[in-house]
């Protein structure tokens, strides 16, 4: 018999400005994992992965995804074969990842390979290889070259300027010259052609600027010009002869100018600011292409966001054909039904809706109008009944909108996903997680003691639901992050929400 759901699973949330593939910064399909900071991230070919960070709540992940390039689509991947971590570092070698040190409560220093050859018997499996040569840390700066991979910098409770070179094909870790700048952590590094280079990063005083390049043929270190403006938790990547770097923190304040380095010519030249501010982000390229994404944006709060940086593009930044605000699923009796809010629609055609049972093959199962031009919030949804009609029993189900415009322009949104096994009738949910309007429900059964309080933990309401759904509204309460504790006949849960205003 077909598992009976009977309750909400679901929930992911987009809203920011998005481009098209002409414009320099182009938005692409949200990361398939919750929002985080401090992750990890590098490409294979045409594919980018990102995994393992942060999220708001305090908990650390260990999750690892594939993004694909040509069909801009997220899949999940075996999760990460050490423990939950942020504030990791990894790289690539030919089909090989590999992601080591980080913080998980304590400092590491295990390194982990992951497999990324389909044709390989052993394809998407983790590895434990050498530990880091140095002393366990976090925050560390990491790339590759050639066949060598490098990680320096970083930070346990003092900080470090030494620099290590891995040899996948003996498992050896070897010390190289140690960087020249001060010992610090939250730097960014990158490499072009036989060069590595590191810069910016906090040293326990002073955010820095200074940068420096690396010779792998005789392991010197070389002052270069100096980064623009110092920070630290800032991102970075390069694409053929140059590198880029930008976001980050400085003073309390996130950045979002975004600067390409030329070797050459020792010469750094600003472009156009990625499309928000941003710290604490995974940056890596894929071909011409450059990407930045998950990390800390306004407010402090993390996002999925994923980001395309095109350095041949215009410095406009046009917007699609929808602004999507929110976009979940709920599930009764068999029966899933997806909601979708949008706050404005230009030349919108339709929403297709789009099932998988594995995240990677989608199948159409349905149609709905779209308002074409629209300036006001609009609500949509769809139910998904065939779920007992379906020939195999699933544990997770994904769901996935394609919008398509009047000239046959389409975007994806999503995926959203669920276990099915997680569905029961004591779960408790608080929808939507992210509220442009301020009213929250509280889904489940029973009554409820709501708390909810700031995130410096000072309570700012309170009630006794006397039966769940419940309905409350933070609408003159200010913008920010909030934790609502709910204390059920059943359990006890807190969870994260975000009050925007429109």
């Amino acid at each position: 018999m077909y598992l009976k759901i009977i309750t909400t699973w679901f929930i992911i949330f987009l809203h920011s400005c998005l481009c098209f593939t002409q414009t320099m910064w182009v938005q692409k399909t949200n990361f398939g994992g919750v929002a985080r900071n401090g992750a990890v991230g590098f490409s294979i070919g045409a594919k980018g992965y990102i995994g393992t960070g942060i999220d708001d709540l305090g908990s650390r992940k260990n999750d690892f995804w594939e993004w694909d390039q040509t069909t801009n689509t997220w899949s999940q991947k075996a999760n990460f074969g050490g423990t939950p971590r942020n504030a990791a570092v990894g790289f690539s070698i030919g089909t090989k990842g590999y992601i080591g040190t980080g913080y998980d409560g304590t400092y590491k220093q295990d390194f982990w390979e992951w497999d990324g050859d389909p044709a390989s018997p052993n394809y998407n499996t983790w590895t434990q290889k050498a530990n880091f040569g140095g002393a366990a840390r976090s925050t560390s700066v990491a790339f590759s070259i050639g066949t060598k991979g490098y990680i320096g910098t970083g930070r346990s409770t003092v900080a470090y300027k030494d620099f290590w070179e891995y040899n996948p094909a003996t498992n050896l870790w070897t010390q190289k010259a140690n960087f020249s700048g001060t010992a610090r952590y939250g730097a960014v590094g990158f490499s072009i052609g036989t060069k590595g280079y590191i810069g910016t990063g906090y040293d326990f005083s002073i955010d820095n600027q200074d940068f420096y390049e690396w010779n792998q043929a005789n392991d010197t270190w070389t002052q270069k010009t100096n980064f623009p403006v110092a920070r630290r938790s800032a991102s970075g990547f390069s694409i053929g002869t140059k590198g880029y770097m930008g976001t980050g923190w400085l003073g309390g304040v996130l950045r979002q100018e975004f600067y390409e380095y030329n070797p050459a010519t020792d010469i750094w030249t600003q472009v156009t600011n990625f499309c928000n501010v941003r710290d604490a982000a995974v940056g890596f390229s894929i071909g011409t292409q450059g990407y930045i994404g998950t990390g800390r944006t306004t407010g402090g709060v993390s996002t999925q966001e994923f980001w395309e940086f095109n350095s041949s593009g215009s410095s406009s930044c046009t917007v699609l054909p929808i602004k999507l605000l929110s976009f979940f699923g709920n599930c009764a009796q068999d029966k899933i039904t997806l909601h979708w809010q949008t706050a404005s629609e230009i030349n919108n055609s339709h929403f297709s809706i789009e099932r998988s049972s594995s995240g990677n093959d989608w199948n159409e199962i349905g149609k709905i109008k779209g308002a074409g031009n629209s300036s006001a919030i609009r609500n949509y949804e769809f139910t998904d009944n065939e779920l007992q009609t379906l020939n195999f029993k699933p544990e997770t189900l994904y769901y996935r909108l394609k919008q398509t415009d009047y000239d046959g322009k389409c975007e994806y949104f999503g995926p959203v996903s669920g276990n099915l096994d997680e569905c029961n009738e004591n779960k408790i949910t608080v929808l939507p997680t992210v509220s442009s309007n301020g009213y929250f429900t509280i889904t489940g059964k029973g009554k409820a003691d709501v708390s909810v309080y700031t995130s410096f933990e000072q309570k700012i309401f309170s009630s006794k639901a006397e039966t769940l759904p419940f309905t409350f509204s933070l609408k003159e309460n200010s913008e920010g992050v909030y934790i609502i504790h709910i204390n059920s006949e059943n359990k006890t849960v807190a969870k994260k929400i975000i009050n925007c205003h429109e």
